[in-house]
């Protein structure tokens, strides 16, 4: 789940693909680290991730639960 929120539903990371054995490839996590670090999906999650970021301190000083912090981060 958590690796879900963060590349679909917040948009801050992006999510390797498995292959049919259920394992991520070396090749891809270097195909997902580059593009990270100087792909266009990269350029657009760093600034989000500043941003996700103050957020969740903000939430988490006033929230004692990692539940009701994703709740109130992403409004549902």
């Amino acid at each position: 789940m958590n690796a879900a929120l963060l590349s679909d539903g917040l948009k801050v990371a992006i999510r390797p693909k498995v292959n049919e054995n259920g394992i991520v490839e070396r090749e891809e996590i270097a195909k997902v680290v580059k593009n990270l670090m100087v792909g266009e999906e990269g350029k657009e999650i760093h600034p989000k991730n500043g941003k996700v970021e103050r957020i969740f301190l903000k939430r988490l000083t006033h929230m004692d639960d990692y539940h009701s912090l994703i709740v109130g981060i992403l409004g549902y």
